[in-house]
C-alpha cells in the first residue's frame, strides 16, 4: 500500500494535517509528533483528521517532547494528560486501524 514516513517540527504539523485531510488513498502513516505544552491544538486537529481517514490501516506515532526536563515523570505526565486521551478518542472513532505503534521519546537532563 501507500506508505509515508515523516519527521516534522511543531510548526509544520498544521501543514501535514492539511495535506492528510485531502488525501484519500494513504493506508499507512508513520510520523514524528512533537508534544508541546503550549500548542496542544495542532495535535488535537491532527488526530481529528486521522480519525476521519477510513482507508488508514496502519499508524506509527513517535512522540517526542520539545523540552528537556530533569526527570521523566513530568514528560510522561504531559503525554498521559495531553496525548493519550486524543489517541483513545481516535481509536474509538476509527475502526479500520489494525496496527498501531506508539513510541515515546523524552529528554532527561541529569546533574553530575
Amino acid at each position: 500500500g501507500a506508505y509515508m514516513y515523516m519527521t516534522i517540527s511543531s510548526k509544520y504539523l498544521s501543514f501535514l494535517t492539511t495535506g492528510l485531510s485531502h488525501n484519500t488513498s494513504l493506508q499507512e502513516l508513520s510520523v514524528f509528533i512533537p508534544v508541546l505544552v503550549t500548542n496542544n491544538e495542532q495535535i488535537r486537529t491532527f488526530f481529528n483528521v486521522i480519525s476521519q481517514k477510513n482507508h488508514l490501516t496502519e499508524l506509527k506515532l513517535d512522540f517526542r517532547t520539545d523540552q528537556i526536563f530533569n526527570d521523566h515523570t513530568k514528560q510522561m505526565s504531559l503525554f498521559y494528560e495531553q496525548v493519550l486521551p486524543l489517541v483513545t478518542n481516535m481509536l474509538k472513532l476509527h475502526t479500520t486501524i489494525r496496527l498501531l505503534q506508539i513510541y515515546i521519546f523524552y529528554n532527561i537532563f541529569e546533574d553530575d
